[in-house]
């Protein structure tokens, strides 16, 4: 037994078939892709696939540059944004509503419009304008004012700014005016040479706070509720920390509702009260000889609505009431929701200084730089278009005489303009025109125009068009078959508008042109519109219809070839097979009342129950308190 012999024990010649195979076949994959490159780099090198229009170069064009010096225009504005929504790319902290000028919420107003920047957000308000063009200046001028706790604003925490954005950096900060003015005051902004660009958006904002201490404006401020006017919100104490301005912000930003009103309300006046007078609740210093173990506070402030003095249920008849809660809140929103930080009245673009620039040829900065021909220079206006009409002439006239080519018919005339743009713009398929002289003026034909050639007004071309009696239908024999024919009328009117427009010279001249006039007009005598007759377009279906042979009886049929599909379960295809119920006040029904969460605390241990403050949920709080009294 030989070697080989010996291999073939441990050789899979069938493997060895598919490797010699792939190797074939890649031997192809790469003869193919060797030929593709030779092909394409044949096709590069011949003439017949040359770009003939990327190796032409005109040299200097109507888009070359042309540097030149642009005048100042001084206090002159040369574009202004309008205040609205359109103007901005994002402006979710602003209204554009005119105000009272007066109060903290009632905003600031002015005659060219305002955008009020609102102090109910978390970190700062903001606007950013959208895209503009800055190449072409160098000032930003902004009219803004600052809320003064009575012309409609609240007095800012902090400066009103502005920066630049380009699609690759932002700017420095420029401040445009202080927090403490109360009056309008119109400021011109710089801006840096690197922003004088295109595609720059103007961002104007203010900060008003940072996480954990939000809502910065409002702390300077007293709550006018007696047990709360102790301090400003911002250093009235709180437990073991000093002002409440950061929650009011936070319940502020959201909608007032009864709930939010008591929330806000429990917040404030129970750990205001608690700082002030104590804790709610104390132990017995007699306890055990006297029951019971702990005793409820009852020397809290007198609540504003109520008048009692206590938190605990012991308290009974003193207990303070949901309406206490509620009304405190509802004070704290009608007081400082909706205000107002900062009105800006005008933001406009100026050009203070010169500025060197580069403009395209085309640019109306250019136009003095274009000369007229030597030929003629010292002509008058009728000369100049006599010579270039002669010059036209005697080109189409080289052109034919030389080359058989037909010159070009284009000829100066004078500018007619339309009755409005929207007329000019359009037409009987979008395009000016249809063959009348008006209308290939982008005018509307007149009423004597209209009743000669029978026309109408054709609401979806928006113009006047041909009054053609509309295809019908016809039966054409078969059960299902409909034919669409347009009526020998029709053919006559289309041939008899086609005819004047030939004879009045819309579609060109010549012998073509002729032989179609000669055409329609034995047609007409012969009586046949069209061309002889008129042609049926229709379609036949042969063969049988398909149709399903075996039907269902009943949905259930096809439920019962859904694979998992099973009854009687709350969601047999994965989904839920009813809807979520409705929610009351924003809440899901199982939370309105509290009484499925407290549940959560029914094994709560005594020492945990002591910890807890309360939670404002009357269910809870009762657990709570049990929970505390038990044994360790």
């Amino acid at each position: 037994m030989n070697l080989y012999t010996k291999a073939r024990k441990y050789i899979d010649m069938n493997r060895v078939k598919k490797l010699h195979e792939e190797k074939i076949k890649r031997k192809n994959i790469d003869k193919e892709i060797r030929d593709q490159i030779r092909e394409e780099l044949r096709n590069l090198n011949s003439p017949d696939f040359s770009n003939w229009r990327y190796d032409i170069d005109e040299g200097m064009t109507t888009s070359a540059l042309l540097s030149t010096t642009l005048p100042a225009t001084g206090d002159t504005d040369l574009a202004v944004t309008s205040l609205d929504v359109s103007s901005f790319f994002n402006a979710a902290d602003a209204s554009f509503n005119s105000g009272t000028d007066s109060g903290l919420t009632g905003g600031f107003s002015a005659d060219d419009g305002i955008i009020n920047f609102s102090g109910d957000v978390e970190n700062s308000t903001s606007v950013l304008t959208n895209a503009v063009d800055l190449s072409l200046i160098d000032t930003v001028n902004i009219s803004a004012i600052a809320g003064s706790n009575s012309n409609g604003g609240m007095v800012p925490n902090d400066n009103l700014y502005v920066t630049f954005v380009s699609p690759t950096e932002v700017s420095d900060p420029f401040t445009v005016i202080a927090k403490t003015s109360g009056s309008f005051s119109n400021v011109n902004i710089t801006i840096p040479p690197e922003f004088r660009t295109s595609e720059v958006q103007i961002f104007l904002y203010s900060p008003t706070g940072v996480d954990g201490d939000q809502g910065r404006a409002l702390k300077p401020f007293t709550i006018g509720i007696n047990g709360l006017n102790g301090a400003t919100m911002g250093s009235i104490p709180v437990g073991n920390s000093t002002g409440v301005s950061n929650i009011v912000s936070y319940y502020l930003r959201q909608n007032a509702t009864q709930t939010n009103y008591k929330s806000l309300g429990v917040f404030l006046w129970e750990n205001v009260q608690k700082t002030l007078h104590g804790p709610s609740i104390s132990e017995n210093p007699l306890w055990p000889g006297e029951s019971p173990q702990y005793l409820w506070n009852n020397s809290y402030t007198p609540a504003p609505v109520s008048g009692r003095t206590s938190f605990g249920p012991t308290g009974g008849d003193n207990t303070v009431t949901d309406a206490d809660y509620i009304y405190i809140g509802q004070y704290m929103y009608n007081t400082y929701k909706d205000s107002k930080l900062y009105g800006v009245s005008n933001i406009s673009l100026r050009r203070k200084t010169p500025m060197n620039v580069f403009v395209s040829l085309d640019s109306p900065e250019a136009t003095a730089f274009i000369r007229t021909d030597p030929v003629m220079k010292g002509l008058s206006a009728e000369g100049r278009k006599k010579k270039l009409l002669d010059m036209l002439n005697a080109g189409d006239k080289y052109l034919l005489q030389q080359l058989g080519i037909t010159g070009s018919a284009a000829r100066p005339s004078e500018t007619i303009m339309p009755n409005s743009w929207e007329v000019a713009g359009t037409g009987p398929g979008g395009v000016p025109g249809y063959g009348s002289a008006n209308t290939q003026r982008g005018l509307r034909p007149s009423a004597a125009e209209r009743d000669a050639k029978n026309m109408r007004w054709d609401p979806h071309m928006k113009d006047w068009a041909p009054n053609l009696n509309l295809p019908k239908k016809v039966d054409a024999g078969g059960d299902d078959t409909e034919v669409a024919q347009v009526s020998p009328g029709g053919e006559s009117q289309i041939d008899n508008m086609l005819l004047r427009g030939l004879q009045n010279g819309d579609y060109g001249t010549g012998p073509d042109i002729q032989r179609q006039i000669e055409r329609l007009k034995k047609n007409m005598r012969n009586k046949a519109p069209g061309g002889g007759g008129f042609e049926l377009a229709h379609y036949e279906p042969e063969g049988e219809v398909l149709s399903e042979k075996k039907r269902l009886k009943s949905p259930k049929d096809i439920t019962s070839k859904i694979p998992g599909y099973y009854d009687g379960k709350p969601a047999p295809l994965g989904f839920p097979m009813s809807p979520p119920p409705k929610t009351v006040n924003g809440f899901h029904p199982d939370l309105v009342d509290g009484k499925k969460i407290a549940n959560k605390f029914n094994r709560l241990d005594p020492q945990s129950a002591k910890a807890m403050p309360p939670t404002g949920n009357p269910h809870i709080d009762k657990k709570v308190r049990a929970a505390a009294k038990k044994p360790k």
